[in-house]
């Protein structure tokens, strides 16, 4: 049986390791690679083998070669998991250097019995690899007399960079580099083959016609390889050699340009765990609307055109939750007029908390930069079409919306009279006339975004040193639809409460016996109905399609107005009049001119502001009518045994739905692709949440690389310290309040709150049944352009966004004060204050203090602290 094989014969990572084998393919490519033998893991399997002349004498055979006479050698291993892509095995295994012809056989033992040490098997585990059976197998190498050697990466293996060749060197061998004793030269060569700099810790005398030699060699090898390659190599003053090469295994999987996932504000709309089908029609709406947006504001086809790739990303899907794609957000801004003026406005109507690096508002300004001539006329021609756009926003939105109702009028109220073709088709339609008409609500948007930044602005730099509130400005503006519901409630219990089975029904009965009571008063059923039919798509997580509108589960609903039915009547917050009776003073002291611009940009903030969340609304009606078509697929498919039950549609993406009925799909196994969709979903709502901002250079996101971001609970850690009596967020809605918090994190099973303050890590339009009964609203996230701030503020419930951490800052009970105006929140020892109920109670009106509390808010600077 032959133990030697010989470097001219053919090489197999399964039988001779990897080390070996990639040693046969840089020669077998004409690389310079010192000549070698490999002795096979079983040529040392057995230790009687030892005593066996059979092996010296092959080896003594092979060595007494002209290339090895006198010769002295290297000796290392070529185990079977060595040098892979995934493990390198660095300093795992024993290597010996000029070993003489006497002592190799030695050598050769010490290698093969570090294949089985305890450091191997510790390593081993750490790296969860099952070690082989099959042993190590031992490489005998030609030393190469070297004047210069070390290590070449073909990629840089800290930074990630692939356009860069990393360079190692010292004087003679390598030896004492590779084990870290030295540091050695370091020289980055870039792929234009242009030395980019030296840094010298010993002065190894290389020439740059040697370094670029190694970097063309680098290179090559990577190609031979098809993968990013760390190379040792020598060089003995007249030629290159290749000692070794394998991947470089600290190297992501993917590195590219810098992406930034943040989910901030759009988890406002997305809470948790998606579904696929919630993501992909997300996904496919926002790049259909973008896209037309942007035609609208006066950019180029041809500019669009060379941005394409930016609208089908913008958002992301990360462990099942949708982010944003800021990088992306900033490249689609970057399009429009008053890029570096708008971005502070576009990130505060996002809720983005942490400031976009340098590098990529350097890269977008590049990506964008043109001639001045042309940057000229992009900048006229889209300032003409927006200031056009915004001179007919008003006929704008009534076209909008006349559309729309006309649009929606037109789909059957029974979907199940539809064939699925008829239904595929009836989608398809919606996307066509819907999508690309969603104009009205995306330039109000920005318009919105631009006048509500201005007011700010102007605010901080008009009333400097006041305690001046734009934000008061804001309260009880009218005409917003989601002060309508809690209208409407607050109606059905007027009515519940006259009657006593109803009321009782509703509080403490089953469905069933609500609607029995329902059906006997006639007054309330009445109501009960306009509600649904206007607002019977609202629910929590109402753009998530998945989710159970209140057609579909009235109980939540119907349980509430049980519980108001029990209590009497709120007393009406005060007058928008009273509110901002201060604000508007201080406005009337301006100068003319300062004071006819403020009011031009505040009443357009207020206008703008108002239809942001009616348009919202329309949005929410396509999304319910989405959903309605989607189930009714479910429903067909799980009939004809291709799904296994009508929700399982959610697990499928949007056009894998469609290209099934209409003959174009891959496969026809869509339960197995559901199961496998299943099996993720569980697993994502079993993990620990990804951050909410993440960065990273891969484009697919591995476990590990979450792993290794910064969590919100470290993110928390340097905003407060837990046992902290005062924290800050973004004061939203004006009013200062005392009482005590409810912490919901599942507003579905959330009891109806007893006069308190709701505390939440964000909410949506789905939680107005719980805004009705707040004394006042603390969320974790969301803009002081998010549904929180706008509702609250119309509402006259005082509130604050952005509060970082309050969630775990805050338990069921802890009783708080805090101030909507400045965002500052105050959480009292009750012990050490001995504060008790009837303290508690707040005098007047639902939002005023007594005196007493008044003078401790004074004492406590919560009055006067700035968010």
């Amino acid at each position: 049986m032959k133990n030697i094989i010989l470097d001219t014969e053919k090489h197999s990572p399964q039988l001779t390791g990897n080390k070996a084998a990639n040693l046969h393919k840089l020669k077998s490519a004409g690389f310079s690679v010192p000549s070698w033998i490999t002795i096979l893991p079983s040529a040392l399997g057995d230790d009687a083998r030892w005593q066996d002349h059979l092996l010296e004498t092959e080896l003594s055979d092979s060595l007494a070669k002209p290339h090895f006479q006198n010769a002295l050698l290297a000796v290392r291993s070529s185990a079977l998991e060595e040098d892979g892509n995934a493990t390198s095995f660095a300093g795992q295994l024993d290597s010996f250097l000029n070993v003489s012809h006497e002592w190799v056989m030695t050598a050769i033992r010490s290698v093969w019995l570090s294949g089985s040490s305890e450091r191997l098997s510790a390593y081993l585990a750490g790296m969860k690899i099952s070690k082989s059976n099959a042993g190590t197998a031992v490489i005998v190498q030609k030393m190469v007399k070297a004047k210069l050697s070390g290590v070449a990466f073909s990629a840089d293996p800290i930074s990630s960079d692939r356009k860069v060749v990393v360079i190692n060197a010292v004087e003679g061998l390598a030896d004492k580099l590779v084990s870290g004793e030295i540091s050695g030269d370091l020289i980055y060569v870039s792929n234009e083959t242009s030395i980019m700099r030296k840094e010298k810790t010993i002065a190894a005398n290389i020439s740059d016609s040697i370094i670029l030699e190694i970097a063309a060699a680098a290179r090559a090898i990577e190609t031979l390889f098809g993968c990013p390659q760390d190379i040792e190599w020598a060089h003995d003053g007249n030629q290159l050699f290749i000692l070794q090469a394998r991947p470089i295994t600290t190297l992501k999987d993917e590195c590219g340009s810098l992406r930034i996932w943040d989910n901030s504000n759009i988890s406002e709309s997305y809470q948790g765990v998606t579904t696929p089908l919630t993501f992909s029609f997300a996904a496919k709406a926002y790049e259909h609307v973008y896209i037309h947006f942007c035609k609208l504001m006066g950019v180029s086809e041809e500019r669009i055109q060379a941005n394409r790739q930016i609208f089908p990303s913008m958002l992301g899907y990360v462990r099942g939750r949708i982010y944003y794609n800021l990088v992306n957000w900033y490249r689609l801004l970057a399009l429009l007029p008053g890029f570096q003026v708008n971005r502070p406005f576009m990130e505060q109507m996002m809720g983005v908390k942490e400031e976009l690096p340098a590098e990529i508002i350097e890269q977008v300004l590049k990506d964008n930069s043109v001639g001045r001539l042309q940057a000229q006329a992009n900048f006229l021609v889209s300032v003409s079409a927006m200031l056009v756009r915004f001179a007919n926003i008003k006929g704008e939105i009534n076209k909008f919306q006349k559309h729309f109702d006309s649009t929606i009028s037109e789909v059957p109220n029974d979907l199940s009279k539809l064939t699925v073709d008829e239904l595929a088709k009836l989608y398809r339609t919606l996307e066509k006339k819907l999508l690309s008409s969603w104009d009205a609500p995306l330039v109000n948007d920005f318009f919105a975004m631009i006048f509500f930044g201005l007011l700010g602005s102007l605010s901080k730099k008009w009333f400097p040193e006041t305690s001046f509130s734009y934000h008061e400005l804001l309260v009880h503006s009218g005409g917003i639809i989601s002060a309508e519901p809690p209208q409407l409630i607050e109606r059905m219990a007027q009515i519940a409460r006259a009657d006593a089975g109803l009321r009782d029904a509703l509080k403490h009965g089953n469905l069933e016996e609500i609607e029995i009571e329902i059906e006997a008063n006639e007054q309330f059923k009445l109501s009960f109905q306009t509600y649904l039919n206007k607002f019977g798509d609202r629910c929590f997580n109402e753009l998530k399609l998945e989710s159970r509108s209140l057609i579909d589960n009235p109980l939540p609903l119907l349980r509430n107005i049980g519980f108001l039915a029990y209590k009497e009547q709120r007393s009406k917050s005060a007058d928008s009049s009273e509110v901002s009776n201060s604000s508007k003073m201080q406005i009337a002291k301006l100068p003319l001119l300062k004071k006819m611009v403020f009011n031009f940009v505040s009443c357009q903030a207020i206008e703008r502001i108002r239809w942001r969340e009616n348009l919202r609304f329309e949005r929410t009606r396509l999304f319910g009518l989405v959903r309605r078509i989607f189930l009714e697929f479910g429903a067909r498919l799980s009939c004809a045994g291709v799904l296994s039950a009508r929700d399982d549609i959610f697990y499928l993406e949007v056009e894998e739905v469609l290209n099934f009925v209409e003959g174009k799909s891959t496969t026809n196994n869509l339960a197995a692709l559901v199961d496998l969709r299943k099996l993720d979903s569980k697993e994502f709502k079993a993990t620990a949440a990804p951050p909410n901002r993440i960065v990273s250079r891969q484009a697919v996101l591995t476990f590990d690389e979450l792993a290794s971001q910064p969590t919100e609970e470290r993110r928390e850690k340097t905003i407060f310290a837990h046992d902290a009596q005062v924290i800050h967020g973004l004061g939203c809605s004006p009013g200062i309040v005392r009482g005590r918090v409810r912490v919901v994190k599942d507003p579905s099973t959330a009891k109806p709150l007893e006069d308190e303050i709701l505390i939440a890590e964000r909410t949506d339009p789905g939680w107005i049944v719980l805004f009705t009964q707040a004394k006042g609203i603390i969320v974790e996230y969301g803009s002081l352009l998010s549904h929180t701030a706008i509702v609250s503020r119309e509402l006259g419930i005082p509130a604050i966004v952005s509060c970082s951490g309050v969630m775990n800052w805050l338990e069921d009970g802890d009783l708080i004060e805090f101030n909507g105006k400045t965002g500052a929140v105050r959480k009292f020892e009750e012990k050490r204050n001995a504060i008790t109920e009837e303290e508690i109670s707040l005098s007047g009106s639902e939002h005023d203090l007594s005196d007493n509390v008044v003078k401790l808010i004074e004492s406590t600077g919560l009055r006067q602290e700035a968010s």
